[in-house]
């Protein structure tokens, strides 16, 4: 089910400038995810992230997916003609409530450019400005998957920007990097991922919030804490006090 209609007004600029947009049509596999057939903006045919002919202005795109509605989005193909490279973090954020993990917040902290939320919630897209520094390209990290591609491949693009982070799409290949060599280590696939059993909290109230102010984050946390939840990026005071809750 798609969660996430596609906000055109915060893409950021330099994405839009180049001509490799496509629409894409939602599809739901026998495993209840979704599956995001690319599109050709002007003849409707599916598209290919190597074919070129089927990629279109970033107008095209947008036109094509309101035209169509319910279950179609937009999605930019990456290329080594672009700088971007793309970092596709599934399965670490909640639908609900918007809480997401504290791995992929690690990852998004790191890299400090343009993040948004994917089309089912459940999951973020970070655009950066670099090159991938090998050939691997997925793997499953911690509670959930890490993907990264710079070129020959499109993700999809909701303009749903994730609060706290930039609105502009940053160089970073220090961040691309460390990400690569720490998701895609030899040791990361041999090792299964230890799940810590929960332990009660021995601390006063005041001391626990303060602590939750100080986390990363924190900034969140406070705005949801003072009961301005708009600003914390919630649809809802019931949404906000469920992520408050979860926090």
């Amino acid at each position: 089910m798609i969660k996430k209609s596609v906000q055109p007004e915060s893409i950021p600029p330099s994405l839009k400038e180049f001509p490799q947009w496509v629409g894409w049509q939602a599809e739901i596999k026998d495993d209840g995810r979704l599956n995001k057939v690319p599109k050709n903006a002007m003849s409707g045919y599916n598209a290919s992230a190597t074919d070129p002919s089927a990629w279109s202005s970033f107008d095209n795109a947008i036109a094509y997916a309101q035209a169509k509605g319910f279950n179609y989005g937009i999605g930019f193909v990456f290329t080594d003609e672009d700088p971007f490279l793309g970092i596709d973090l599934d399965d670490c954020r909640k639908a609900e409530t918007g809480v997401i993990m504290d791995w992929a917040q690690e990852i998004i902290d790191l890299c400090n450019s343009y993040t948004e939320v994917s089309p089912s919630g459940t999951g973020v897209k970070i655009f950066v400005i670099g090159q991938k520094p090998g050939p691997e390209c997925k793997q499953r990290y911690q509670t959930g998957e890490v993907e990264m591609y710079d070129q020959k491949r499109f993700f999809t693009v909701t303009g749903h920007h994730l609060s706290d982070t930039p609105l502009q799409i940053k160089a970073n290949q220090q961040a691309i990097d460390h990400i690569y060599h720490t998701v895609f280590s030899k040791e990361n696939r041999s090792m299964p991922v230890a799940v810590q059993p929960a332990i009660p909290t021995l601390l006063d109230d005041q001391t626990l919030i303060e602590k939750a102010m100080s986390a990363k984050n924190g900034n969140r946390f406070r705005l949801l804490w003072q009961g301005d939840w708009l600003a914390a990026g919630y649809p809802s005071a019931s949404e906000a006090d469920l992520a408050l809750a979860s926090m």
